[in-house]
């Protein structure tokens, strides 16, 4: 080594150096300068060794930061797999974060893009509980200059700080914090800015280019990983509510194809000749409810129970198909009444032939279950118009026979005999 003298630096003095190299920090004595002193080395010799050991610092310094960010990088990949909760995980983000800046204080505030607000979401370090819950105003404080600018920001003493605007809010919850000085850097995702990673100290530290650089480096983890948290949480929304939508459209199609089916059995009943039990039966198999059907009176003509016959006359029942005949919809009892839910009027134009009344049951009501409950009072309608009609040419019938029997006119007695036969059979 030029300038050595004549004598080299010994084995001892260079192992020292290397240790001190290692260290990547430089020592508070500067015992690189001891050393060479030591060694009786020429001051150019000593100038020339001593810059390059602190060089050699410099470098190791800068490969532990980068262990630090890349080991704390995994974590962060880590966690993201095993995702379950995202305030926990943005909590170990924080605190991850805090342990790499080595700071008093660590917190990460959310900005809102709806308000342009930062809400403090997650804190290490942290003693005032008002500052936890702390909202920073649009274009206020470091917060808002770190937003504006999206570049890092900092104060090594956030009170003599007067190139931003201040918010009394803000300045007492720094306060009561104790917060001197103050370093927010950006969480940038494509054209956004999610928040602000802040590290603080309660007494005042010029922040140095490789802190910033440090924190920046995180703070760019981070922001992946809230990027992605986000888009986790927007796809599992989307996934859960296409399986919502789903679910509605299987009881949809499950509802529809209960009504094609009562309609098929009612329309069935109809042309065989059914009567009010038909009705009653069919539309309780289909709806898991019992269903009574009443007269114009609201005396029970048919139950699917098999009940025996009775009137129901309370008031609610009496109002509700009263409702019904009004809109001539299916009126749902909230609550129940009679043990019933829900009412329908069976009507022929103007004429009030009855009413269904529907139980409790499985079979939730919805919009398809009450149109095919009004379905159902339709066909009753023409039922017992139908029955109407029959009795009516029945007695029709009757009459003109008696009037024959009786009639002294022995040409209406000729075939008597065959329509007293046809009656009879």
């Amino acid at each position: 080594m030029s300038g050595a003298g004549q004598r080299g630096i010994s084995v001892g003095a260079v192992l020292a150096l290397l240790d001190l190299a290692a260290k990547g920090v430089p020592d508070e004595h500067d015992a690189v300068a001891e050393l060479l002193a030591a060694e009786r080395l020429d001051p150019a010799a000593v100038t020339q060794v001593g810059q390059r050991v602190r060089e050699l610092q410099g470098a190791v310094a800068r490969l532990h930061r980068r262990g630090r960010e890349l080991s704390a990088l995994f974590s962060c990949a880590r966690e993201l797999a095993a995702l379950h909760d995202v305030e926990e995980l943005v909590a170990g983000l924080v605190r991850r974060a805090h342990d790499l800046a080595g700071t008093d204080v660590t917190y990460l505030s959310e900005f809102d893009e709806e308000t342009s607000e930062l809400r403090v979401r997650s804190t290490a370090g942290t003693v005032a509980s008002a500052f936890q819950r702390l909202r920073v105003p649009p274009h206020t404080g470091l917060a808002g200059k770190v937003v504006e600018s999206r570049a890092p920001q900092w104060t090594s003493h956030y009170a003599h700080l007067r190139d931003v605007p201040h918010a009394d809010s803000i300045d007492v919850a720094v306060r009561a914090e104790g917060l001197v000085s103050i370093l927010g850097v950006p969480l940038i995702a494509g054209d956004h800015v999610l928040g602000v990673l802040f590290a603080a100290n309660r007494s005042e530290h010029a922040f140095s280019p490789e802190e910033v650089a440090l924190l920046s480096a995180f703070a760019d983890n981070v922001a992946v990983v809230l990027q992605t948290t986000r888009l986790l949480s927007q796809a599992r929304d989307a996934a859960e509510e296409t399986q919502r939508a789903y679910a509605e459209l299987a009881q949809h199609v499950e509802a529809m194809e209960r009504a094609g089916q009562v309609h098929e059995e009612l329309t069935a009943a109809v042309l065989r000749g059914g009567g009010a039990a038909d009705v009653a039966r069919t539309l309780s198999d289909a709806l898991e409810r019992p269903v009574v059907i009443v007269d114009e009176n609201n005396a029970v003509l048919a139950s699917s129970d098999g009940a025996a016959a009775t009137v129901i006359d309370s008031a609610p029942v009496r109002a509700a198909l009263a409702d019904s005949r009004r809109s001539g919809r299916c009126t749902l009892l909230e609550p129940r009444q009679d043990d019933f839910r829900a009412a329908v009027a069976v009507l022929a134009g103007d004429m009030v032939l009855g009413g269904l009344l529907i139980g409790d049951g499985a079979v939730e009501l919805g919009a398809v279950e009450q149109r095919t409950i009004e379905r159902a009072a339709q066909i009753t309608a023409l039922l017992t118009l139908k029955q109407d009609a029959v009795r009516y040419a029945e007695d029709r019938v009757r009459g003109e026979l008696l009037n024959d029997v009786l009639s002294p006119d022995v040409r209406r007695h000729s075939d008597l005999a065959a329509r007293l036969r046809a009656r009879r059979g």
